[in-house]
């Protein structure tokens, strides 16, 4: 999962929202 998140912030906000499970402590981090 974490590699996926080193892509780009912008596939991370659509990954992010694409996830049901709660991911806000990621998103937060990431801006």
């Amino acid at each position: 999962m974490s590699s996926t998140m080193v892509y780009t912030p912008k596939a991370v906000g659509v990954i992010t929202e694409a996830i049901p499970w709660g991911s806000g402590p990621t998103q937060s981090s990431l801006g």
